[in-house]
């Protein structure tokens, strides 16, 4: 009820003080929430509720608590008041009655707003303020009045101090009891009615002050209402289900929510009041004259989640058992990896990003550069990437506005538990799911979201059951690719055929740590070979399977001119192996420690093969001075990529997400010069550098995203296409 014209009206209290009986059962209107109608509602109307100490206050019109004789133009015909009730439970409560009988007078009366220790009153009210002049269509306008508890009595009404012709009604004030919200049609605003807050101030409350387009629409913002930080209010904008709705606004990060169902219907759905995180009362008039609610959270709470780290894709392999040789020039030889997946990369170390999940045969070589034909393998071993036993959230983690995106955690496990059911949370409660294992998501707000995976398990031994979670960070942006830096599908594990046993050699082959060509193998034994026929070995290793290998040495490169020779005879399966403990050596072991995992590159302009070194330079806060460790590491940076023609360093750096924008922005490009300056004193041409500084705008592709781990310069040098 925004207007409403009294004429004459009797107010009657009836009395007695009963208990109202529950009238009906919480129904799960949802897999999240059960919502149950309150038996102290009638076929009039009940709205805008309040808890506090132990009683519920709110507003209502019925006949039934009260005799009402009067004429209206409001074609509803009824005086509203306001009531309270004790609570008995969540969902029983006493009889209601009149607050008071000096605040329901002979005008509307409601909705109210209690101090936190119920000894103050603000409500709105349509008595004719005695100062104000009204036209005969302002007669009626509504006014915030306050009243003061003394006793068991209240005080006369009190006019609030920015009265004016306008409307001002359903109050809400804040916890700390400075700050009044209201909604009001006053001129200046955005649309109909607009919510407004006031505070006070040495005594006194300040002027109406509009928080603007973030909250207030075109339309009629009304009936605020606190819980924590949220402001959650109805609104009749575009975009809602049907006549008002509920919306929360976050006061922390600035973010609008529009509630999903059971709050949310195609009827007037307004009158919220939170009693915690899991319960909390509405008005609606779903089922036809406006009703009180109660809605009761079934979805488990998840706090205290763990970032989600992801498994890692990209790797930098590297020998680290023995020193590699130099190849020198005039062999034309060179080292090549072959990662198992088709992926071959030139020389001494090799960065690769793995499409998913497997076991890959990953070789070091040495090959004719000429030919490109197998000389020797250095080394050989299976490398596995297994998805690791937590919880997974799989998907992008940058997203276009407004589109939905799926994400995956069905491949969630937990070491011990089994997994029953799945729970998806995303905005701080604004959006919900269970019961899949996956979840459609869209994000109407540019920025950062977090999108919440919950389980819950039992375990093995036990049988108990337990609740774990994991949050991960997303980033939604208008005209935003899917972006993210683990694959949004993960290819299934693939079985690797086991190594084949490799017997042991008959007497006179070559003695361990020697080196032999070998030139190939074949069904049937060749009685003599055009290279070497008296020194070609023949090993039968099996039934009709004959391996040929000739020459040996304790150093592999004394074999490369027979090597080449057996090239051009047309062995072309031809290559170096080693002898250990008189076995041929086809598969060398890496040690583990030779695997390094680098960061994933944050510029798309650079393409994986370009890059040959990334370095990070971290600050304390608001610091943008290089400490002397970090210009030593930077001195040996310079000393080992020594500049070339070809090369180039890019240099990014970035802030916490403390401060505002303009300092931040400012911090980060302090950073990256002095890092540049450095570089420059070290020798490195001021023209192969380019410097970026972002600031807190731009996401980092990397977890987890602590502020501490924001605060660096990125330096990634790389070659020019």
């Amino acid at each position: 009820m925004f207007r409403v014209r009294v004429i004459c009206s009797l107010l009657l209290l009836l009395a007695g003080n009963r208990t109202i009986a529950q009238e009906s059962e919480a129904s799960p209107v949802s897999e999240n929430y059960s919502v149950q109608r309150l038996a102290i509602n009638t076929e009039q109307n009940e709205y805008a509720p309040v808890l506090r100490n132990g009683e519920l206050f709110f507003t209502s019109d019925s006949r039934e608590r009260i005799g009402v004789y009067f004429s209206s133009t409001d074609s509803a015909g009824r005086l509203s008041n306001i009531f309270r009730a004790k609570q008995l439970s969540d969902v029983a409560f006493g009889k209601p009655g009149l607050l008071d009988n000096r605040l329901n007078r002979f005008y509307n009366s409601g909705p109210a707003s209690l101090s936190g220790n119920g000894t103050t009153v603000f409500f709105s009210s349509n008595e004719p303020a005695p100062f104000l002049v009204y036209t005969a269509e302002s007669k009626s306008r509504l006014q915030l009045y306050t009243s003061e508890l003394s006793g068991s009595k209240w005080s006369k009404r009190t006019l609030f101090p920015f009265a004016d012709p306008a409307n001002y009604t359903h109050p809400c004030l804040s916890g700390t009891g400075d700050t009044l919200w209201f909604s009001s049609d006053r001129a200046g605003g955005f649309g109909g009615y607009d919510l407004y807050f006031s505070v006070l101030q040495q005594g006194k409350w300040s002027a109406p002050v509009n928080p603007g387009p973030a909250i207030n629409s075109a339309a009629n913002d009304v009936f605020p209402a606190l819980s924590g930080d949220r402001l959650v209010y109805s609104s009749d904008r575009e975009g809602g289900f049907g006549k008002l709705d509920l919306y929360a606004f976050d006061l922390s990060e600035k973010q609008l929510t529009h509630l999903d169902s059971p709050f949310n219907s195609e009827a007037d759905d307004f009158g919220f009041c939170a009693v915690d995180e899991k319960k909390s009362y509405f008005t609606s008039n779903r089922e036809g004259s406006d009703d009180i609610y109660f809605c009761k959270e079934l979805f488990p709470s998840f706090k205290g989640c763990e970032p989600y780290v992801k498994d890692k894709f990209c790797f930098t392999f590297f020998e680290e058992t023995e020193d590699l040789e130099n190849l020198d020039e005039g062999l034309d030889l060179e080292y090549e990896w072959n990662l198992g997946d088709g992926t071959v990369i030139k020389g001494k170390e090799a960065r690769h990003c793995f499409a998913g999940y497997g076991e890959y045969l990953v070789e070091l070589n040495i090959v004719d550069k000429s030919t490109n034909a197998l000389f020797f393998t250095q080394s050989s071993y299976p490398f596995s990437i297994e998805r690791t036993e937590r919880l997974h959230i799989e998907g992008p983690d940058t997203i276009p506005l407004s589109v939905e995106v799926t994400y995956l955690g069905g491949n969630s496990s937990l070491p011990g538990y089994d997994i029953e059911n799945y729970y998806w949370e995303a905005d701080n409660g604004a959006f919900r799911k269970s019961n899949s294992d996956t979840v459609a998501v869209r994000f109407a707000s540019e920025g950062w979201h977090e999108l919440i995976l919950g389980v819950r398990a039992t375990s093995q031994e036990t049988g108990e059951t337990g609740e774990f979670c994991v949050t991960r960070s997303i980033f939604a942006a208008a005209g935003a690719l899917l972006k993210a830096s683990v694959p949004d599908h993960v290819i299934p594990e693939s079985a690797l055929a086991e190594d084949e046993e490799i017997p042991q050699t008959a007497d006179g082959q070559p003695a361990a740590g020697q080196y032999t060509l070998f030139l190939g193998a074949g069904d049937s034994l060749v009685p003599a070979l055009r290279m070497h026929d008296d020194s070609v070995r023949v090993e039968n290793v099996g039934d009709s399977l004959f391996l040929y290998s000739v020459g040996s040495s304790d150093n592999k490169l004394d074999l490369l001119n027979e090597y080449r020779e057996a090239q051009e005879m047309g062995f072309t399966g031809s290559q170096v192996t080693e002898h250990a403990d008189g076995n041929l050596i086809h598969k060398n072991q890496l040690a583990h420690s030779g695997v390094v995992e680098p960061e994933m590159i944050l510029d798309p302009r650079i393409r994986t093969e370009q890059i040959m070194t990334t370095f990070e330079v971290f600050y304390g806060l608001n610091v943008f001075v290089l400490t002397r460790q970090n210009k030593k590491q930077l001195k040996k940076l310079t000393d080992n990529y020594l500049p070339d023609n070809n090369q180039r360093v890019l240099i990014s750096s970035f802030t916490d997400s403390k401060g505002d924008d303009a300092y931040n922005l400012e911090l980060s490009k302090k950073r990256s010069e002095s890092v540049r300056n450095e570089l420059i004193a070290n020798g490195y041409p001021a023209d192969q550098i380019e410097v970026e500084y972002y600031g807190n705008r731009v996401p980092l592709e990397m977890e987890p995203f602590t502020d501490a781990q924001r605060r660096k310069s990125l330096i990634i040098v790389y070659e020019k296409n």
